[in-house]
């Protein structure tokens, strides 16, 4: 998350910074408020910047909360029992921070909440080799085929069913940073967040087959000729994308921002852990996240409901609802 920035200005300010961000008034109208001011007195009045805010790391922006977390946190609460939210967001921009905030925070406001993981469902070792072999990233893990997708289509229809169901726990330290799973765990919730950088991706015309985002290296034929494969792999997990009740995207406003932040979340893993990725390697696997789908799929699968664009330096500079 990026730098500390102004938290000695009264919360209202930083509040009112949402203003300025085109689409964000449409934003606060969709999610049921008569105006953009009520939005802001409602969170001012219960000082929502200051929300539980111990889940957050230390140098959170308020504007990453005020624009991002309550909006966000206003449409897990306004949910009825039982929803499923769909979260896409690119590795490195704060997703999984975020995601534990709003977890923290809505059980302050009364609801149990609990975020679910593509991670967690990453196939075995063994399986996971060999559904990866061939790829042209080398890429372990993380690209459409590495997970077990009817796993997790049952064990969300278990929840909506019984609001319990039972998750794998993957281990990515194994097997010299391959990963494998070790058991699973119970998880219990009213309503729960399916997080994962390509939730909602889709099918693509084959015109696109050789579609890239501006600002990155022309696709080499070895990456060509795979995403078909990735088109493929994607079809078991058009059924989980149905069920979701609702999605929203965090988007880069350019794909090229993805290495930065994927850069920074490997310095944040040197300094908490003691390792981290090669630069060879983190450049790999943030190649394989950039090109892997045409930037047009991420969300054909599943049109996202709401897309907020995210700059470099993890700033909203648009917000766009569907059918907008």
């Amino acid at each position: 998350m990026q730098a500390h920035h102004d938290l000695d200005r009264p919360a209202a300010e930083q509040l009112n910074r949402c203003r300025e961000i085109p689409g964000f008034e449409s934003l606060v109208a969709a999610l049921g408020y008569d105006s953009l001011a009520d939005w802001l007195a409602r969170w001012a009045a219960i000082d929502g910047l200051s929300l539980a805010h111990e889940a957050w790391p230390v140098g959170v922006d308020p504007r990453w909360i005020a624009s991002v977390g309550l909006p966000l946190l206003d449409q897990v609460q306004q949910s009825p029992p039982r929803s499923l939210l769909g979260l896409a967001a690119m590795p490195g921009c704060g997703k999984s921070t975020l995601c534990a905030w709003i977890k923290a925070a809505a059980a302050r406001l009364g609801m149990a909440v609990e975020v679910v993981s593509l991670d967690y469902f990453y196939l075995p070792g063994e399986q996971l080799e060999s559904a990866m072999a061939g790829n042209p990233w080398q890429a372990p893990r993380g690209i459409p085929g590495s997970h077990d997708a009817g796993l997790l289509l049952r064990a969300l229809q278990q929840w909506r069913n019984e609001g319990t169901c039972e998750v794998p726990v993957f281990d990515k330290a194994l097997r010299q940073g391959r990963g494998d799973r070790v058991g699973t765990r119970l998880l219990s919730a009213d309503r729960l967040i399916l997080e994962g950088w390509f939730v909602g991706a889709g099918p693509w015309a084959s015109a696109r087959h050789g579609e890239l985002s501006t600002g990155l290296t022309p696709l080499s034929p070895a990456e060509l000729a795979y995403r078909p494969v990735i088109e493929r792999n994607l079809a078991p997990y058009q059924a989980v994308w149905r069920l979701l009740d609702g999605l929203w995207q965090l988007s880069p406003t350019t794909l090229s921002t993805v290495l930065a932040w994927k850069r920074q979340q490997n310095q944040s893993q040197q300094q908490q852990s003691g390792s981290a990725l090669a630069e060879q390697d983190l450049e790999t696997m943030t190649r394989s996240l950039q090109v892997s789908i045409p930037e047009s799929a991420l969300v054909a699968g599943r049109s996202a409901d709401v897309v907020l664009r995210v700059d470099a330096q993890r700033q909203v500079q648009e917000v766009r609802l569907a059918g907008g």
